[in-house]
């Protein structure tokens, strides 16, 4: 069963799909004898609800990239974490390479223009009262790659040139690097202009997701555990409700877990950043 609430009419067929009801008995129970009230409607169909298999589900979100190959290295190879990116062959590493801009991952090193600098993240984090404003700059770089460097995404979005770090022009590690020094900055614009972005919509399944995309703390998600997962799954039926009748206004981003990959099979589509759209 594949869940995707990126746009109305696939949300809108969800909730059909889950809850074994026609359109018409949609808009009646919804709209008509809730008044839109979506705690009283899955109260209503809360067998259904509960009955949902989460091991079965395949979320389909949105990851944003770009590259100068069409997607070919993705669709070959799947969509991998900033650190794996930077450790293994990879386009984005062989452009910072050229640029005279070297990562030693497993040792916590950046070497720009022939000079090292630490990228120890929690080093930094520790002298955190005696850092100037150079260290605070690679404490940025090193949080992007040893802290935040999970794939991530949208699971709903209405325009994803809206977020405010241009991720549709480079990735965000390049913004990172570039606020480091003018020589950095001067390296990592050539990307905007030899690259075109892309919106890959892909499929995951639930224990792939990290917790804080639909959790706000570990604790939620514990308890949720042992209770059928019922507050995840009434999530899931109210958040695709919203989206049937375009009333999802904010993104909601997709965090993977540390250390997954999206395989090429999990892959759905590419689409060129300035084709892609949101159907309300």
């Amino acid at each position: 069963m594949v869940y995707d609430i990126t746009s109305s009419n696939s949300a809108y067929e969800w909730v059909l799909q889950v809850l074994g009801i026609t359109g018409e008995e949609f808009i009646e129970k919804y709209i008509v004898d809730f008044q839109k009230d979506a705690e009283e409607f899955m109260e209503h169909y809360f067998e259904k609800i509960e009955a949902i298999n989460i091991n079965e589900l395949e979320i389909v979100a949105l990851h944003v990239t770009s590259n100068s190959d069409e997607c070919k290295a993705i669709r070959k190879s799947g969509i991998c974490d900033l650190k794996k990116v930077l450790s293994e062959s990879s386009e984005l590493k062989s452009f910072l390479e050229e640029k005279d801009v070297l990562f030693d991952i497993e040792n916590k090193k950046m070497m720009l223009d022939g000079q090292e600098y630490s990228i120890d993240y929690d080093a930094y984090c520790r002298a955190e009262d005696k850092l100037n404003y150079r260290d605070e700059k690679l404490k940025d770089i090193g949080r992007k790659i040893y802290f935040d460097y999970q794939i991530n995404g949208f699971l709903f979005t209405r325009d994803v040139k809206d977020y405010g770090t241009d991720i549709h022009e480079m990735p965000e590690i390049l913004l990172t690097i570039s606020q480091f020094n003018s020589s950095a900055a001067e390296k990592v614009k050539m990307w905007k202009n030899t690259r075109e972005g892309y919106v890959i919509r892909y499929k995951a399944k639930f224990m792939q997701f990290a917790h804080y995309t639909f959790y706000d703390k570990v604790e939620s998600y514990l308890n949720d555990s042992y209770c059928g997962w019922i507050k995840f799954k009434k999530w899931l039926v109210s958040h695709a409700i919203d989206s049937s009748f375009s009333d999802l206004h904010s993104d909601i981003y997709a965090y993977m877990k540390s250390g997954i990959i999206i395989e090429p099979g999990q892959i759905l589509e590419c689409i060129p950043v300035d084709e892609w759209k949101w159907v309300g």
